[in-house]
């Protein structure tokens, strides 16, 4: 820091400044990634109906989004230089079990995360 009488000024050098951001968004992305996957198993899903699963479990509600596991295992976490990360599951029909689902799992999994 300078000074100059009654005057100080801090200089911030944006470079070291986006690095350090970089790493702290990096590290709670990816604490988010795994608590997303912690919400998909856990029984906190709420649909209107009793489903028969592919893996012939019948199920009601509430119950986990857990069935092949093809959605929890098409999750993947990837980054960018301009600090935006993106969080994809790649079946198909994860936007159904998503918009189907009466739990949001962005918002649960957030409230989980605040509470812990």
């Amino acid at each position: 820091m300078a000074t100059y009488g009654d005057v100080a000024k801090l200089k911030i050098n944006d470079q070291n400044l986006r690095a350090l951001l970089s790493k702290k968004l990096e590290k709670k992305i990816k604490q988010l990634d795994k608590e997303l996957r912690i919400t998909i198993q856990s029984p906190v899903f709420e649909w209107d109906s009793t489903t028969k699963r592919k893996n012939g479990e019948i199920v009601g509600s509430i119950r986990n989004a857990v069935d092949t596991g093809k959605l929890l295992n098409s999750q993947r976490v990837t980054f960018s230089k301009n600090q935006t990360a993106t969080i994809t599951w790649s079946v198909p029909y994860a936007g159904v079990v998503f918009d189907h689902a009466k739990t949001d799992l962005v918002a649960f999994t957030l409230a989980r995360m605040r509470n812990s």
